[in-house]
Formats: C-alpha cells, structure tokens, sequence
C-alpha cells in the first residue's frame, strides 16, 4: 500500500504518514493520518475508501480536523488516506444519485472512535518540524530573529518566503 501512495503522491507524502488502525464491533477502520506539514488549503489529500469504494463524508475530514486543533493553520486541511469496512446495512449511499457521498447508520460510534484514534496516533507521533529547506539559513543570512520570522511567514503564502525582498534593517 504505501508503495501504491508513494508512486501516486510522492515519497513526501509517504514519510510524513502516520498509521490508523481501529477495530470495534461493527467496523475496521485502516489508514493514515498525515503530519501537519503536509497539510493543504484544500481537501485534495483526502481519500476515504469504504468498503473499497473511493466515497465522501463530511464525518472525517470535520472530526479529524477537530483533532488536529492547533496543529493547523485555520484554513488548512489535513491529509489522509482511510479504509473503513463494515456491513452494508450500516451504510447509506442514496445520498446523491451520483452515489459518491455515503452516511453512518452508526455515525456516533465511528465519530468516537475515529477522535480517539487521531488523537492517541497524533500523541504517539514526533511531531517536530523538520526543515529541509533552507529558511533557517535565509533567515539568519538576514539577522532575522524568530519574531520576526512568524511576521513575515504570516504575510506571505504559507512556508514560504523566497519571493520576498529583504533589505537589512528594514522594518517588517
């Protein structure tokens, strides 16, 4: 599997997966949850395979952005890639014609067991940030200190800072 993710997404997004595995009664749910650095503004590094079909459900990305909490910038999505199987009585797919989006008979139970899961895959994970680039170079080469970093990060898209013009001594 993860050699199928890898050649889809990209070894990037295979180093920063985290293994899910919930069992309960009625469903198994398998899968990883991505670090925070792979995050995006959109939900495209979302896949949730029920019963081996490729669904939506508002249910996971809603409560696994909940776990993330302040592992997140506000408008940012985490990843993930889950297989949830269980009964097809427990499933409703007449929710569009197109059947592409399902609900849970049993919504509750999934819904607690997946915050719990998230959040005890999260605690267990070194979630450090770990910079490959070379920001830290970039912003010392400009006698910037931390403080000044979050301002300009915070103004500019994302991580990124490379188009920025930076004069020494200038106020940011």
């Amino acid at each position: 599997l993860q050699e199928r993710i890898e050649s889809l997404l990209g070894s990037h997004i295979t180093e920063n997966l985290l293994p899910l595995k919930i069992s309960d009664d009625h469903f198994e749910l398998t899968g990883f949850v991505g670090k925070p650095q792979i995050s995006t503004s959109s939900k495209s590094r979302q896949f949730l395979f029920v019963n081996g079909r490729p669904v939506k459900n508002k249910l996971f990305s809603n409560i696994i952005k909940e776990v993330f909490s302040t592992l997140l910038e506000p408008r940012a999505h985490p990843a993930f890639l889950l297989f949830i199987n269980l009964e097809p009585n427990l499933i409703d797919v007449n929710v569009t014609p197109q059947k592409t989006e399902v609900k849970f008979v049993i919504e509750k139970e999934i819904k607690e067991a997946l915050k719990i899961g998230v959040k005890n895959v999260l605690e267990k994970a070194d979630l450090t940030y770990k910079n490959k680039g070379g920001y830290q170079k970039y912003y010392e080469e400009f006698g910037m200190d931390f403080g000044t970093a979050q301002v300009l990060r915070s103004k500019t898209d994302g991580w990124s800072v490379k188009d920025v013009e930076l004069e020494k001594g200038s106020e940011v």
